[in-house]
């Protein structure tokens, strides 16, 4: 969020859906990833990024599409609604479908190990353990849970005063798309 001028009667916060696209190693030999896509949005469709984080990676400003990397250089309250294991990354990264063989499962579960450790600084976050991509504009807007809570139930919360300080939802269990809500 960019404002012209900062009101200070006005609480800023931001929500991002689905936009936590993690930098991980492309699957297999796929030459494509979404950190590649990073790249070329910044470099061809001359993407702007949060500024504070393009100076402090000067030689690689496209990282700062990357919430793993921007998230220490924002200043306003986000919350942020992903999916332990994102449909759409892991697509950009080589894996499509939904019949993996193992070494698909392998590179699955290491994503989501990665997604989830570097989520552990997240102060407000919602979490389910699906494969799937993006809550908003479906009905797993209002159906998927975590520990008994909709994302609707977490927004309410969100947007009361003040901004909790910590509003973290995340399912713990063990196994790919173990969220019985997905």
């Amino acid at each position: 969020v960019r404002a012209a001028k900062r009101d200070n009667n006005f609480d800023y916060r931001g929500y991002v859906d689905a936009g936590w696209f993690l930098d991980f190693p492309a699957y297999g030999d796929t030459s494509f990833s979404f950190a590649k896509c990073a790249e070329l949005l910044y470099k061809n469709w001359n993407a702007i990024y949060d500024e504070s984080c393009t100076a402090h990676y000067t030689t690689e400003p496209w990282k700062c599409f990357h919430a793993q990397y921007v998230i220490d250089f924002l200043k306003m309250p986000v919350i942020f609604t992903e999916f332990q294991t994102d449909q759409a990354n892991l697509n950009f990264n080589g894996i499509q479908g939904s019949n993996f063989n193992s070494s698909q499962l392998a590179y699955i579960y290491s994503f989501r190990t990665e997604m989830l450790r570097l989520t552990d600084r997240v102060r407000h976050l919602f979490m389910p353990n699906c494969i799937k991509h993006e809550v908003e504009d479906t009905s797993l807007f209002y159906t998927v849970r975590v520990d008994g809570k909709s994302f609707p139930d977490v927004l309410t919360t969100w947007f009361a005063e003040p901004v909790p300080k910590d509003l973290v939802f995340k399912d713990v269990c063990d196994t790919l798309n173990c969220n019985p809500t997905c």
